[in-house]
């Protein structure tokens, strides 16, 4: 059934004459226009989120927050305001970027931006459309602000986690890589121990295999050093085995390996050296030892010692073999007196460099 709504002429003589015209047409387009009004209304009111209309100068039509802790200033202190005269500049840059983003592609997703809203900082990300034709001069942009300042503070917190797990992981690295050096450094000498020279031997002469390269290998041992510890005490004993091993230290090529194999012997792998470097190391290590005064509460320690030399694969082709040789050469070394270089030679010793032995006395 259609109902029709009558009204009078307006130009008709009151009196006498009224002309009846049907206007259900434009009753049911108002009653439309309400009821997407009532919707539109609703919408906002329902929107968690800040919603203004804006040109590309940033003056605000129309504005609308359902929330009041969002608000940074009443709604009727914005209308008609532009934002660079009510919200902070850093705030201002954001939603200008964003609004320049729009005017060219119709939409902008994703910029932020922040607000001190009672007391605490809020977060917003806009998410802006052009109202209407794109090319037009005086175009107008729906913003929306969505309140992101629980999400913000989640990344916050996850970044502030990550970083302290990173920093723990840096922290268990280093202890690690700790761990790792004093489990192949002797403690007192500072040298690498036996262990690392096991786990870098079969390497190196791997390496050495593959370019056919030598390896020189020179086994140090304190002569009489039980000597020492009985005239001056343990003491005395860990300070010469300390300025020993600073006296290697010194001594060496870069790339050489020197460890402390155990007690007062010492061994010194030299990747790259042939007999004779290794020979001439060997020398002048035994003549540095013999210059060295040892300072003790108010003594003085000399030292003195014997060395084995051997170089792969001249005198063996096994890294343990090779070693075997040049504990041989040592030996050869002490039975002979001392204080002197031995290379190994197949069983027939080479005798390099003899000094004089001096025992060491209370």
């Amino acid at each position: 059934m259609r109902t029709v709504a009558l009204e009078t002429a307006p130009d008709a003589p009151q009196a006498w004459r009224s002309v009846m015209t049907d206007i259900t047409e434009r009753k049911y387009a108002e009653n439309e226009l309400q009821k997407l009004n009532e919707h539109l209304a609703a919408t906002l009111h329902a929107l968690p989120d800040l919603a203004f209309e804006t040109d590309l100068n940033g003056v605000i039509y129309d504005y609308h927050a359902s929330r009041p802790e969002l608000l940074y200033l009443p709604p009727q202190q914005f209308i008609g305001k532009k934002l660079d005269d009510l919200l902070p500049s850093s705030a201002v840059q954001s939603i200008r970027s964003a609004l320049k983003e729009a005017s060219e592609k119709s939409v902008s997703f994703g910029e932020t931006y922040s607000l001190p809203i009672q007391n605490k900082t809020a977060w917003f990300e806009l998410s802006i459309a052009v109202v209407g034709d794109i090319k037009s001069s005086d175009k107008r942009f729906i913003v929306l602000a969505r309140n992101i300042t629980d999400r913000k503070k989640i990344e916050e917190d996850l970044t502030l986690s990550n970083n302290a797990l990173q920093t723990h992981i840096l922290a268990i690295e280093q202890l690690h890589d700790q761990l790792r050096e004093q489990a192949i450094r002797d403690p007192l000498t500072g040298l690498f121990n036996r262990r690392y020279l096991q786990e870098t031997l079969d390497i190196e002469v791997s390496r050495a295999q593959r370019s056919n390269s030598p390896i020189g290998f020179i086994i140090i041992d304190l002569d009489y050093f039980k000597q020492v510890n009985d005239s001056y005490g343990h003491k005395a004993g860990d300070l010469v085995l300390q300025k020993l091993g600073g006296l290697i230290l010194r001594n060496l090529r870069m790339g050489d390996v020197s460890c402390r194999y155990g007690g007062e012997e010492f061994t010194i792998m030299m990747p790259g050296a042939t007999l004779n470097i290794t020979v001439n190391r060997a020398e002048h290590l035994l003549r540095q030892i013999n210059k060295m005064d040892i300072e003790y509460h108010g003594a003085t320690i000399k030292i003195t010692a014997s060395m084995g030399v051997a170089v792969f694969p001249d005198h063996d082709t096994g890294s343990e073999d090779v070693l075997i040789c040049a504990d041989r050469a040592l030996y050869r070394a002490k039975s002979l007196g001392r204080n002197q270089v031995v290379v190994y030679q197949n069983n027939n010793y080479l005798i390099k460099n003899p000094l004089t032995i001096e025992k060491h006395k209370k």
